[in-house]
């Protein structure tokens, strides 16, 4: 076996030609370490989690750390896990399931490691055993992104010495630059392509409108209020709701024109409103609108920890210590909206649900300011965008989840219901502040990394 795994892969055609026809549209490449990075050490990946927005997985949340071997360690530090739905590819064109391969983050060192690739696998990479990797001269880790699953396969020097030559030329991946891409496909990310294309629309007034699907012109619209960002991405060429991940070049577009922006807005998945419908939410929870109209309506901020006396709710995280905002390692951390009189979550976003929706729409994210531009009668005739930008990148669920028990990210529904008319859910999660005030003191906690733009 170990023969024959030397032997595979020996062109960087037939190994992208075995990654295409697996659907992936995005290859990267990993130098493994000479000593570490095999199946006892794990596979380092980075400091922290930031790649793994941009890998399809389960994200759950592990018991807390209780390691205090290494000098940086800090026992009780949360690890979160992205489960991978992962494939050893072969040049046969054979792929070997790994079931326990996940990505994990460390956070007590911190490190983010690839773990589980060999558990219970008929079939991995010989070069990656602890008593072998010695005779294989340099390795490196090819990694496939296609839709749900992920690819991987171990190319050597013994393998291919002018493969391995030839990926030390291959420039960094802009989200980690340990990895290398090989094949970004239609996936590639590029920030600087993605500033310049609103810089372009920036600093003009633009008609309200939306793009309901790519390829169709814009289709002028009434300035309701979400106007100003579905024109935003109608100028930069998103359809409205195209995807779960980023809206372009692997980042999130926000549009910024007002007190409060929204930064993700995703169902609960369990509770009363998951089991009966927004309908029946409605019925039970809901309230009159003030208009006088026969709506029915469920708003107002939630707030963790703060009763909401209007609709005599609260909301909180389960197993979350609040003392020291961490998880308190005892069950997953699902955020819940509970009713105090009877005590029933009437809406739940598991861990899993929340973090997957967070990770996979801001791993990068662009704020963009947005300024309504009103007609001679007072009605709005359009938007401008500009001249102010937020650049945020690379996120974790644990930093959402620390701004949402500090009840600095807030549950803002819109929830409503008209007489014989279906229901129209809005749930929003949102944080207060305009962009050129404290918007970016609220916004910096949830990444890595944020800057001020000028647009």
């Amino acid at each position: 076996m170990s023969r024959e795994l030397e032997q595979s892969f020996q062109s960087v055609e037939r190994l992208l030609a075995a990654f295409r026809h697996a659907g992936c549209d995005e290859v990267l490449v990993k130098p493994l370490a000479k000593q570490q990075d095999n199946e006892k050490n794990q596979i380092y990946l980075g400091q922290n989690m930031t790649m793994v927005s941009y890998f399809p997985g389960n994200v759950c949340l592990r018991a807390n750390s209780t390691s205090i071997a290494k000098h940086r360690s800090e026992p009780g530090k949360a690890i979160v896990s992205l489960e991978l739905d992962f494939y050893w590819l072969w040049p046969s064109g054979e792929a070997s399931v790994a079931p326990n391969a996940s990505i994990i983050e460390y956070a007590q060192y911190p490190e983010v490691r690839l773990s589980g690739f060999s558990a219970n696998c008929s079939r991995s990479p010989q070069a990656l055993k602890r008593d072998l990797q010695g005779s294989y001269g340099r390795r490196y880790l090819v990694l496939g992104i296609a839709a749900e699953k992920v690819f991987g396969a171990v190319v050597t020097e013994v393998g291919d010495p002018r493969t391995v030559k030839g990926f030390e030329l291959l420039p960094a991946w802009p989200v980690q630059p340990l990895l290398k891409v090989l094949d970004s496909g239609k996936t590639g990310i590029d920030e600087g392509r993605l500033v310049e294309e609103v810089r372009n629309v920036c600093g003009r007034i633009h008609k309200p409108q939306i793009l309901s699907r790519e390829g169709d012109a814009p289709q002028q619209i009434s300035p309701v209020s979400q106007a100003g960002g579905w024109t935003l991405e109608a100028l930069l060429g998103i359809p409205r709701n195209s995807r779960s991940g980023p809206d372009k070049y692997g980042f999130e577009v926000k549009a910024v024109g007002g007190s409060r922006t929204s930064v993700i807005t995703t169902e609960a998945d369990f509770g009363f409103r998951a089991e009966q419908g927004v309908a029946e939410f409605l019925t039970k929870y809901g309230r009159p609108a003030k208009d006088g109209s026969k709506k029915l309506v469920f708003t107002g901020i939630q707030k963790c920890g703060q009763p909401n006396e209007q609709s005599g709710t609260v909301l909180t995280i389960e197993n979350w210590d609040f003392t020291t905002n961490t998880p308190t390692g005892e069950g997953q951390p699902n955020v819940v909206l509970i009713e105090q009189k009877s005590e029933e979550v009437i809406a739940g976003w598991s861990f899993a649900k929340l973090a997957s929706s967070w990770t996979k729409k801001h791993a990068g994210a662009l704020y963009v300011e947005t300024s309504k531009v009103t007609g001679a009668s007072g009605e709005i005739a359009g938007y401008r965008y500009g001249s102010i930008g937020l650049l945020g990148k690379g996120t974790s669920p644990l930093l959402l989840l620390e701004q949402v028990a500090l009840g600095n990210v807030f549950l803002d529904p819109g929830d409503s219901k008209k007489p014989d008319s279906p229901a129209h859910a809005r749930t929003q999660w949102r944080v207060n502040g305009s962009i050129s005030g404290p918007l970016t003191e609220r916004l910096a906690p949830l990444y890595h990394d944020l800057k001020s733009l000028q647009l």
